[in-house]
């Protein structure tokens, strides 16, 4: 079968750059992965691997397998299921109503999503902690009882309230774009607001609430920072934490046993997958926005705008919570209970050590540097595989396409072990060590989502622009960066900002690739907190936040302001 088509325009110069990038796709992504089978079918001697065998796999399933199973989906569909009812009537009283503080709820959220997620568990541990917690504090002062954090309960809780910003943005999205027309041919018809609401606003939005749940049930399932901070010491494994400590938490590494694991939960995620994009591929169907005059319209409260007014301030708070426990910790000299005397502890010693402290300075410098790496190549890699996939005519595109998407089912942690076995001895390119891993790492972890902004972006770009550069004569490298490059720049700036914010809080992976000389800001915050450095770690993640905000503020202004002259 000819894998490579026919077209006017394609030419030499496009099927050789169609080769080019199969090879560096399958140059990044394929080794990872047969390493990780690898390791898992074979025996282990130590730090040597021995033959063929499934020793791996009997021990992980004579070892508490079933417990490790249920407490994953426990955790993984309980903190799905409340996150998607806060955030999703969080959107629908922001976007459907005239309720108070929208602005308010965006900055909030906003804000939260650019904060490392060890930061905002730690929060959260400091605020229910059993012995000097300030809510459990304030709890068994008013009603006697308390709330245990180190429990499978605890873990659920923080990890749900961590996924309502973002389930908040996929569901604002939705009910902002809903014609009304629908709702208030049932409000004249009789129907009570609950009504149209339960039968109406709801079902229409039934294929992006369906959206967020598998999403956020695919991500908590292979979450990193709730499961090692409150379920590694309440003594509750799920996967990510068995993957950790087989590999962190002994002397001889267990590559075996961990890659074993990490094939069974990437098969788990995988399950998950082909129901969430026949989801989201059938979202047509519930289409309400046509040709037709559209109209948006919120819904008048009356009476009850005060109530909405002072929910939306409650998860506004909830989510503030946790970092302003951590604002307050940070001006203590030691860490303690919050009462009258604890205002005499008030020192900014801490911001100074933290300010003037070598590892934290190069933590910061690995952190942006890496990040910034890792962003720009998956905007390149991104924007000429989206360029190939939908401006080609070749079969083997969609071998392209897969490849680029095989990462989304390869979680943190698996993806973590799996660079640090293909690299630790790889002396062709001897990259183990340094910032360069941690870079591809995160490069081959983000670019399937690069690639879905590059290819919304080159959508929306009738192919006739590149066809008339082409015509005149202009060659194809010209054609790309004078002609298809300006006009996807909105796209190509999101997939940039998307990659660069997440790879500066990804702690999953980098908590197995770095080294003292490389260590990022996630890890050493945990490092922190393992020695027991709380107000230390505190003031660092204080100005961790007012940094992350502030350069998340001017990417998204930059970007802004880059569509706004691209639309002009």
């Amino acid at each position: 079968m000819n894998l490579f088509g026919s077209h006017p325009l394609h030419g030499k110069k496009r099927s050789w750059l169609l080769l080019f990038m199969l090879a560096v796709m399958g140059t990044l992504i394929i080794p990872p992965i047969m390493t990780l089978i690898q390791m898992s079918i074979h025996r282990w001697d130590g730090l040597e691997m021995g033959p063929l065998s499934l020793e791996n796999f009997r021990v992980v399933f004579i070892d508490d397998f079933q417990a490790v199973v249920a407490a994953s989906l426990v955790y993984a569909l309980g903190s799905s299921a409340i996150a998607l009812v806060f955030g999703t009537a969080l959107a629908w009283v922001v976007e459907r109503t005239d309720a108070p503080h929208k602005a308010l709820t965006y900055a909030v959220c906003f804000v939260t999503f650019a904060v490392p997620g060890v930061v905002k568990v730690i929060g959260w541990i400091l605020l229910l902690g059993p012995n000097a917690g300030l809510l459990n504090l304030m709890f068994k002062s008013l009603a006697g009882v308390s709330f245990n954090i180190f429990s499978l309960a605890g873990m659920i809780l923080v990890e749900s309230i961590v996924w309502i910003p973002i389930v908040f943005f996929l569901m604002s999205a939705s009910f902002k774009s809903l014609d009304p027309t629908l709702e208030e041919a049932a409000e004249m018809c009789g129907a009570k607001r609950w009504d149209v609401f339960a039968r109406i606003t709801f079902k229409l939005a039934w294929p992006s609430v369906l959206a967020a749940l598998f999403l956020s049930l695919i991500r908590t399932l292979e979450s990193f920072e709730v499961p090692t901070l409150i379920g590694i010491p309440a003594g509750i494994d799920v996967f990510t934490t068995v993957i950790y400590r087989a590999v962190k938490g002994k002397i001889t590494p267990a590559y075996g046993v961990a890659s074993a694991y990490g094939i069974l939960l990437t098969l788990l995620i995988l399950v998950c997958f082909p129901a969430y994009l026949k989801i989201t591929a059938q979202a047509d169907r519930y289409a309400t926005i046509t040709g037709k005059a559209y109209r948006p319209r919120v819904l008048k409260l009356g009476r009850y705008r005060p109530m909405a007014g002072i929910g939306v301030l409650a998860v506004n708070g909830l989510l503030l919570l946790p970092l302003l426990m951590l604002l307050w910790v940070s001006f203590q000299r030691y860490h303690g209970r919050v009462t009258l005397a604890s205002l005499k502890r008030l020192t900014l010693d801490h911001y100074r050590e933290s300010l003037s402290d070598v590892t934290i300075i190069s933590a910061f410098t690995n952190t942006f540097l890496i990040s910034a790496l890792a962003a720009c190549a998956v905007a390149v890699l991104a924007a000429l595989t989206a360029w190939l996939v939908l401006r080609t005519h070749y079969r083997s595109r969609f071998i392209l396409d897969l490849l680029v998407s095989t990462p989304l089912i390869l979680p943190g942690v698996v993806a973590g072990i799996a660079f640090l076995r293909t690299y630790v001895n790889f002396s062709l390119l001897p990259i183990y060590g340094t910032v360069w891993l941690l870079v591809l790492a995160f490069a081959v972890k983000y670019l399937p989502f690069g690639m879905r902004y590059c290819y919304s972006g080159l959508v929306a770009i009738h192919r006739e622009l590149e066809e008339v550069a082409l015509v005149s004569g202009a060659p194809l490298w010209r054609s790309l960066m004078l002609v298809v490059a300006p006009l996807m720049m909105p796209a190509i700036l999101s997939a940039w900002v998307f990659t660069f914010l997440h790879s500066s809080r990804e702690l999953s992976i980098a908590v197995f690739l770095s080294s003292p000389t490389t260590s990022v800001i996630a890890v050493r915050i945990l490092s922190l907190w393992q020695d027991g450095q709380v107000t230390e770690l505190s003031a660092f993640s204080v100005v961790v936040v007012t940094v992350m905000v502030l350069a998340s503020l001017m990417l998204r202004r930059l970007g802004a302001a880059r569509f706004g002259q691209m639309a002009s």
